[in-house]
Formats: structure tokens, C-alpha cells, sequence
């Protein structure tokens, strides 16, 4: 499912019916969970991580809260990391997404697919 949405300026961002992305855009969007502090909101922000970026909702709100900024996402799951690259494609130009996981150490990381519960694999 499409939708657009006033905080990425009006951009399309896919939604996955009958799934956890509703909760990503909870988080996203009313929680806000992923924004920096407000003693660092106004700082010049060159180069932002998201670890975890799931379907690129909070990459495409950094790319558009913060213009002149890099953002590359990290995403473990594959078919996650497909949709954050069609939700980020309005900024592809400074949003890079790597299919990969963050772990404590160099090695592989073995997870569980489980219908539902797309936001924490």
C-alpha cells in the first residue's frame, strides 16, 4: 500500500498490509523515536547511521529533516532492506543502504523470519 505523508513532504512510501510496518510508522512518525536530542537537533549533521533501517521510513525523515546530510542505513532482512530502497529512492542521491547486521563482532548472524513481526527480526 502507498501512502503519503506530510512529514517526508508529501513522498510515497510503500506499506506492507497486514504487517509490522504499521509499527514502524508509529515509531516513525508519532514516537519519533529516531531523532536526535534537542540540544544536537540544530547541529550540522554531515553523515547519519540508521542500524536497523528496516523499510527506510526513518532514513527518508532524516534525508528530509536534514538536507545536506548522508544517511546509510543498515538492514539485515533482504526483502526489508528491497522496500527501504524503493522508500528512499526521492533521495537516493545521499541515501545508501547496505544489506548487512550490527553485531558486538566480525562473524555471521543467523535470524528468524517470522510473518508479522517485520520491524525485529
Amino acid at each position: 500500500m502507498s501512502l503519503r505523508l506530510r512529514p517526508l513532504g508529501g513522498q510515497p512510501v510503500i506499506v506492507r498490509p497486514r504487517s509490522a510496518d504499521q509499527f514502524a510508522l508509529d515509531d516513525a512518525f508519532v514516537g519519533r523515536y529516531h531523532l536526535p536530542p534537542p540540544e544536537l537537533a540544530g547541529e550540522q549533521l554531515d553523515v547519519i547511521w540508521d542500524l536497523g533501517a528496516n523499510i527506510g521510513l526513518t532514513m527518508a525523515h532524516f534525508a528530509r529533516l536534514y538536507p545536506q546530510a548522508v544517511v546509510i542505513g543498515l538492514e539485515l532482512d533482504a526483502d526489508n532492506a528491497e522496500l527501504c530502497g524503493r522508500n528512499t529512492a526521492a533521495w537516493g542521491d545521499r541515501c545508501e543502504i547496505v544489506h548487512a547486521a550490527v553485531w558486538t563482532e566480525d562473524g555471521e548472524v543467523e535470524y528468524q523470519r517470522t510473518r508479522g513481526e517485520e520491524l525485529s527480526f
